[in-house]
């Protein structure tokens, strides 16, 4: 049945973001029965939110550590009352243990999951890349002797992600000679309305360190519902980690990470569906941490009318130097909104203060109206509670409709919706007062956020160690 997210919007406060992943999560009892599955797993990076005719889908990256190498695997959970309650932990099948010619899943690296719902065959499809677990990025961009690389594959679920198929190579379809680095997304892709599959995509052209310009984004485009693919043209130099969306006059805009020394995102059209790319622009209020910028999602509401944009809203006065919290300054997740195609964007709503990193975002609602509101946003990102910690201690869900995103209302004589949006301070990086949406259990387990594998070695770090106590713990619970 579709999903129902009446009752999530019930009253229409805003409402306390869920945590979905959390920095040593498996590690507590309470996750016994996971535990023989994914019991390597202490960190969880990457999120990819879609949906479903009748659930939302949460992917993350479940990692040994913080390091982007290493024994990674994909991870889901999903929900079917609009993201109010969350279902199990499950590993997703991305690696072949058994397969002739790629490295056992012990041995193998799998992230940056773009998963993308195809309305017109009922499949959902997820992209994803895989390396060597003993080769880093720098590694692979050095293309040096021995070296395996980057590889790009495909799943199929014909039930919404309640099963997979085996997965399927793309690497000879959409990773061409001289390319070292590559990734897909990572967040989600989009349903072009010719139908036409839409996959955001990174690649480094020959050797060299990222920001040393070599890395485009490009996207990956298939017209044939999956079964075939191809790569569409360059964006320009210096971008990485794109996100898209189709707009009000059928073209496609690219909104992309920013490796230049400019700190602001670069945007880019196509009028041909992802062929080919168009002129640049740069918008003052997307800018980007400093030194290489972070990664953000976009979303279109249907006939590409509104687009919603999460990232790091970086303040112009301090753009320019390192902060001195967060990892390198990954803070403040705002959402934005630009009613003319990306031109523009508001000083939107701020989601949190402290520090944060990736996100992706999900139009649940469309343009119908639930519960007095239009636009309904899922916003899935990394988050981290205290001013100076890891930004991606958790993975957390949270709705938001245009009453919290738009602050005000009013009508102009040419009945078109004049906006009023203010970014909120929330100088204490705390979210909104929720008090009286949701009662904390009684009894509620705290996680201890100990140091990385790893940082021991570097020597003791200072203050006592972190807790965090998760929201809700009751719907982790794996009996």
């Amino acid at each position: 049945p579709p999903i129902d997210i009446s009752d999530a919007l019930a009253g229409g406060a805003r409402r306390a973001p869920l945590a979905l992943f959390w920095y040593g999560m498996l590690s507590h009892p309470r996750f016994r029965a996971c535990r023989a599955l994914t019991h390597r797993h202490r960190v969880y990076r990457i999120p990819a939110l879609v949906r479903t005719p009748s659930a939302l889908l949460a992917f993350a990256e479940a990692r040994e550590s913080s390091d982007d190498s290493g024994m990674i695997d994909l991870v889901c959970r999903r929900s079917t009352d609009g993201g109010q309650t969350w279902g199990d932990v499950h590993l997703v099948p991305a690696h072949e243990p058994h397969a002739p010619h790629g490295p056992a899943a012990a041995e193998e690296t799998v992230g940056n999951p773009v998963p993308i719902f195809n309305p017109r065959t009922s499949e959902l499809l997820l992209l994803f890349c895989s390396n060597a677990s003993r080769e880093g990025e720098e590694a692979i961009r050095s293309g040096g002797e021995g070296i395996v690389g980057r590889r790009v594959w495909l799943l199929h679920s014909s039930d919404e992600g309640l099963t997979w198929s085996r997965r399927r190579e793309l690497t000879a379809e959409v990773k061409r000679q001289g390319w070292t680095w590559y990734a897909t997304g990572p967040g989600g892709g989009v349903v072009l309305t010719d139908g036409t599959l839409a996959v955001p995509a990174t690649h480094a052209d020959g050797v060299g360190p990222i920001g040393g310009g070599g890395d485009h984004s490009h996207v990956l485009l298939s017209d044939d519902d999956g079964e075939t693919w191809h790569v569409g043209g360059d964006g320009w130099t210096h971008t990485n980690e794109a996100t898209i969306a189709q707009i009000s006059d059928g073209s496609l805009l690219l909104n992309a990470r920013s490796l230049a020394p400019n700190g602001l995102r670069t945007l880019q059209r196509s009028s041909d569906g992802g062929k080919t790319w168009g002129a640049t622009w740069t918008c003052d209020q997307l800018r980007e941490p400093p030194p290489l910028g972070c990664h953000g999602s976009m979303v279109a509401t249907p006939g590409g009318r509104a687009l919603f944009f999460a990232g790091l809203d970086v303040p112009a006065s301090t753009q320019a130097t390192a902060w001195q919290h967060g990892a390198g300054g990954r803070q403040r997740l705002g959402v934005r909104r630009s009613d003319d195609d990306g031109q523009r964007w508001d000083s939107g709503v701020l989601l949190h203060a402290g520090p944060a990193g990736y996100s992706s975002l999900c139009l649940l609602d469309g343009e119908r109206s639930v519960g007095g509101a239009g636009n309904v946003l899922g916003v899935l990102y990394e988050r981290g509670e205290e001013p100076s910690a890891f930004f991606a201690q958790s993975i957390v869900f949270e709705l938001l409709h245009d009453e919290h995103l738009l602050g005000a209302w009013a009508k102009g004589r040419d009945g078109q919706e004049a906006r009023r949006a203010v970014l909120h301070d929330n100088t204490n990086a705390r979210p909104l007062d929720v008090a009286a949406a949701y009662s904390e259990p009684a009894a509620p387990f705290e996680v201890e956020l100990g140091p990385l594998p790893g940082e021991a070695a570097r020597g003791p770090s200072s203050g006592p160690p972190l807790r965090y106590r998760p929201r809700h713990p009751e719907l982790f619970l794996v009996e």
